[in-house]
């Protein structure tokens, strides 16, 4: 597995900085890509500790990783975890879908099942994502997801439809 860090942070001095290379994105922000080991990472974190101590408020930055695997590690993998990259402020309870809450947390609800076939809008979804986080907690997959999933022979998921929330319910072609 090859892991890169990618920081976005506004321009940084010298010390800070030292010999890493970083992209002037433009607007005062810079983009630095290292790997997880580069002593980049602590000078960053210091510089953090320091306005925090001085300033009262954290140096603004951004962090994420991005991990690249080969052929042969993706093979021997005994699970892959898919990570959702779209939101959309709906869910089904607002549209009248109905869950069993026998074996669901009494606080948050999770465990609930839900019963029927989903009711949503897919007109707030974005077109290129293949896998949406509803604000319900619910999770909406693509019909090309699905497709690819269930060609895999991969495990441990079922699919219902999706069905517009119009009294007129139609099954939603994509979802």
């Amino acid at each position: 597995m090859l892991e890169k860090i990618t920081v976005i942070v506004s321009p940084l001095s010298p010390e800070v900085l030292g010999d890493t290379e970083f992209e002037d994105r433009g607007f005062g922000v810079w983009r630095i890509v290292v790997s997880r080991d580069d002593p980049f990472l602590e000078r960053i974190a210091q510089a953090d500790s320091l306005c925090r101590l001085t300033l009262g408020k954290p140096l603004a930055w951004t962090v994420f990783s991005t991990r690249t695997y080969s052929k042969a590690e993706l093979d021997s993998a005994p699970c892959l975890r898919m990570i959702v990259t779209a939101f959309v402020e709906d869910e089904g309870e607002y549209n009248g879908v109905e869950y069993d809450l026998t074996n669901a947390c009494p606080r948050c609800e999770v465990g609930r099942r839900q019963l029927g076939p989903l009711r949503v809008s897919t007109k707030k979804f974005p077109r290129r994502a293949d896998l949406v986080r509803l604000a319900g907690g619910e999770r909406v997959c693509s019909a090309r997801l699905v497709e690819l999933i269930v060609k895999s022979d991969l495990t441990g998921a079922s699919f219902g439809p999706v069905v517009s929330p119009a009294p007129r319910s139609r099954q939603m072609a994509d979802w």
